[in-house]
């Protein structure tokens, strides 16, 4: 009897967290937390739902309590997110994306003629590398 009592209070519990979902709202700033980053991607990895950031920044997602969101948009590191009982309970989960740092390999800067003639000159004159004459359907 006990073992029967004790399933029921556990299928009880988990269907009572399972009921605790619900929607909720952010924005999504960039690193400044001021501008809003327009078409950000936000992902429940608990319950697969997908959606997208509007014009200004926000969203709308459902999500129970500590459920993981991960938060993308090109030209930013990717973050995870966990929805606390703070966010459950206001109904608002706020996030701060920050720009991908990317290495560039060495490279030389040459500088152009400030003048339009000259700029002119200096484009046409301008040797490109021969690997540029191996590509089909280019002639130089």
């Amino acid at each position: 009897m006990k073992k029967w009592t004790l399933l029921l209070v556990m299928v009880l519990l988990i269907g009572a967290a399972k009921a605790q979902s619900k929607k909720i709202a952010g924005t999504v700033y960039n690193s400044s937390g001021i501008v809003p980053i327009t078409g950000c991607q936000v992902h429940n990895l608990n319950t697969g739902e997908y959606v997208f950031g509007d014009e200004k920044g926000n969203f709308r997602i459902t999500v129970s309590m500590y459920d993981s969101l991960v938060i993308s948009h090109t030209g930013y590191s990717q973050t995870l997110e966990v929805v606390d009982n703070r966010d459950f309970s206001r109904g608002r989960k706020d996030v701060i994306l920050y720009h991908k740092a990317f290495m560039l390999p060495n490279f030389t800067c040459y500088g152009l003629n400030p003048t339009y003639e000259g700029f002119k000159h200096d484009v046409a004159n301008a040797k490109l590398p021969d690997s540029y004459k191996n590509i089909d359907d280019v002639h130089l």
